[in-house]
């Protein structure tokens, strides 16, 4: 029982650390500065099959127009795949992502709350009851949600990307996928939870048979 209630423990520890990088997050967003530049890297612009011609233009003035000059033994090759973009930190981007910032960390802290319930409806032996039964369909529906959440985000994000910036011969791509290794999972434990309900209602029709 002494190696639950380390794991305990170390969840409540997890969860202080949560808050602490929640806390930290909220603060960074409040100190940006109003029309500021802030660089995440995603979502990013990226040439479309075809003749690079943004590559082209550069490559033509840097030969042509620049007084750089170029004494190696070949030619350079300037290579131009992707352009990055900042984000101006409006008073409506900077609440949006506050917003953000507080649903997904909260949602980090309930599931570890939810995992110290299990762990200690264990410790003191009532590992399958009712109540543990519907905190690991809880769980489930939880991890469910987090896959989830980030795909919207995401898909909110370059929507808004798309409504602002545009460029001929070039697409907006966003780096990140839908999670369906995460939804798996969840699905996974999700499902249990059902498996173990149903195994306790065997369980208790064999204790009235007998």
């Amino acid at each position: 029982m002494k190696t639950l209630r380390y794991i305990e423990n170390f969840l409540t520890l997890l969860q202080v650390g949560a808050l602490a990088s929640m806390l930290l997050g909220l603060y960074l967003t409040y100190q940006m500065k109003e029309g500021s530049q802030q660089d995440f890297f995603i979502p990013h612009l990226e040439f479309n099959s075809g003749r690079n011609l943004l590559q082209s233009e550069l490559t033509n003035f840097l030969n042509s127009e620049s007084h750089m000059v170029f004494e190696g033994p070949e030619s350079a090759d300037l290579q131009v795949s992707r352009i990055t973009i900042n984000t101006e930190a409006t008073t409506t981007w900077r609440w949006g992502f506050a917003g953000f910032l507080v649903l997904y960390f909260s949602l980090i802290m309930g599931i570890f709350q939810i995992f110290k319930q299990i762990i200690s409806s264990i410790s003191n032996r009532l590992p399958f009851t009712k109540e543990n039964i519907k905190r690991i369909k809880l769980l489930g529906l939880v991890l469910l949600s987090i896959p989830v959440i980030e795909w919207v985000a995401d898909s909110l994000m370059l929507m808004y990307y798309s409504g602002l910036y545009s460029m001929k011969y070039m697409s907006l791509e966003n780096s990140n996928s839908f999670d369906w290794a995460m939804f798996n999972l969840s699905l996974l434990i999700y499902t249990l939870g059902f498996a173990f309900e149903q195994g306790r209602k065997l369980q208790e029709e064999q204790d009235l048979t007998i």
